[in-house]
């Protein structure tokens, strides 16, 4: 007796496909076959329904139309999936496979391209849940949305690959379709990276690029579109494109040409002092660099560098000059080195030729003490010594007082200001015996703005049983005494001073 299986009725977008067993249809008397001892016996079935979708050959699949193929017996889930692919010319599409009751269907991932051409296949054994194998051997080729849509095409782009433009130069690309604007986002790469305007015609097949606010001089750049972008009916680029081309408009590198003292007058925006070298540089000027075209100025400032190191304020008075403003001034007698990097750019991006150095020292005096002068057979003093000690007549008592004359050279002091600051920094101490009280000021005059007198009273009174020695202290270095103009001693002034018997 032959067991029929139903063959199930064509829903929307599916067919039935009725296949015959490999080894063709068994006489209608026989339906049982003894093999071997034991008799095991083995049902073939005559005829198998299936139904796929699609279902005719070369037939348009709408984009809401599932794939499928529903079986009209019970089938192994696992050698069923086995059996399904799709395929294009390119190889099998990816996609999910799922299953509802008998129904077997395929997801692709990503989607279908519209107008391509695929080809349901159906290959391979099938079993049955009775133990029954089904041989499944069928090819249904079927288009997406639209037979043989071509896909889009660049058909011009400029500039020309490799080409030299100038940095203000849009980019234009046609198609040969109406594209997806959305999707050229998508599929739009540039690099090195550059704000950029989009913009597209009425029509959707010219896309303009315009950069923002500009390609960056003595740049490469390369564009690339990929198979990401899509046409508006979601087609693809059959194949990406890549173009390069060099954006330029000055090629030549920045220079110095001049770099020149100045005044600190911020309202007047620094005045240079004509005809001056960095050698004439006073202590509270500054330094002006004087570029032959406009600069780049957050990375030019950056390039300046001086050593030794001084806190400085930047300053660009024009796209030009840069003003360098110390916080305090130029230190007396040392040696400054002012860089200017290659890393200092013009507005196009042009780099210096080469690292620009030049060697300075301040036109500071050096502040000396010229003489000192006082009631002693060995005064006035033009050298000093802390080591040898020479004697001052205190008088007969009983207030003993001392006045010693300080004759400045090389620099002096012209203020009020300058010249309390100075008399303030000399100091005169009791050294031996122990206990020796250090003389007080009584007053101080200035005779001009370079000579100094201080009178000292509290001496101890002369002895002959005992030697009283003082020591005269002048402080010298940048925290000595030092006038406002930046001079001050070179190096410490002391002197032993011993009471007259």
């Amino acid at each position: 007796m032959r067991r029929a299986i139903p063959r199930l009725q064509r829903r929307h977008g599916g067919g039935s496909v009725a296949m015959k067993h490999p080894v063709g249809l068994l006489p209608r008397t026989l339906l049982l076959a003894v093999l071997a001892t034991g008799c095991r016996l083995i049902v073939l079935p005559e005829k198998v329904d299936i139904e796929t979708c699609p279902c005719q050959r070369n037939q348009v699949l709408a984009a809401e139309d599932p794939i499928y193929v529903r079986f009209g017996f019970d089938a192994d889930h696992l050698s069923a999936e086995e059996c399904l692919t799709v395929r294009s010319g390119s190889g099998n599409v990816a996609g999910l496979k799922s299953w509802e009751n008998e129904t077997l269907f395929f997801l692709p991932r990503p989607g279908l391209i519209v107008g391509q051409r695929y080809v349901l296949a159906l290959a391979g054994a099938v079993r049955c849940a009775d133990g029954r194998t089904v041989e499944l051997d069928t090819e249904i080729p079927f288009y997406y949305v639209a037979r043989d849509e071509p896909p889009p095409c660049i058909t011009a782009f400029t500039p020309a690959s490799g080409a030299q433009v100038s940095t203000a130069v849009a980019l234009r690309f046609s198609f040969s379709k109406p594209m997806d604007s959305a999707s050229f986002k998508e599929g739009f790469s540039l690099r090195p990276d550059r704000d950029i305007l989009i913009a597209w015609n009425a029509e959707g097949t010219v896309v303009t690029l315009t950069p923002d606010p500009g390609w960056a001089n003595n740049t490469v750049y390369e564009a690339e579109l990929s198979t990401q972008i899509q046409d508006a009916l979601g087609i693809p680029l059959p194949e990406a494109l890549t173009c390069s081309f060099y954006a330029a408009d000055d090629l030549i590198p920045p220079e110095i040409n001049r770099v020149v003292p100045a005044l600190r007058d911020w309202e007047a925006l620094f005045p240079t002092r004509v005809g001056l070298g960095l050698e004439d540089l006073e202590y509270r000027d500054v330094i002006k660099i004087v570029f032959n075209e406009p600069m780049d100025a957050e990375k030019t400032a950056q390039a300046v560098i001086l050593d030794p190191l001084l806190a400085l304020f930047r300053v660009w008075v024009d796209d030009c000059t840069l003003v360098l403003v110390p916080e305090s001034g130029f230190q007396m007698a040392r040696e400054y080195r002012l860089i200017v990097g290659r890393e200092a750019v013009d507005s196009s991006g042009n780099s210096l030729a080469a690292d620009f150095t030049i060697r300075f020292t301040a036109a500071i005096p050096e502040l000396t003490l010229s003489s000192l002068d006082g009631p002693g057979e060995e005064f006035p003093l033009t050298e000093f010594t802390g080591d040898r000690a020479v004697e001052i007549d205190v008088g007969p008592g009983p207030v003993y007082t001392c006045t010693l004359t300080f004759a400045f050279g090389g620099a002096d002091f012209p203020t009020d200001a300058e010249k309390l600051a100075a008399q303030q920094q000399i100091v005169l101490r009791g050294l031996f015996p122990a206990g020796t009280f250090n003389p007080e000021v009584m007053g101080y005059g200035w005779i001009g703005d370079q000579l100094l007198d201080i009178t000292f009273t509290d001496f101890s009174a002369p002895s002959p049983a005992v030697d009283c020695y003082y020591l005269l202290e002048l402080p010298g270095g940048p925290g000595g005494l030092r006038n406002a103009s930046g001079s001050f001693l070179a190096a410490d002034i002391r002197q032993l001073l011993r009471v007259k018997q």
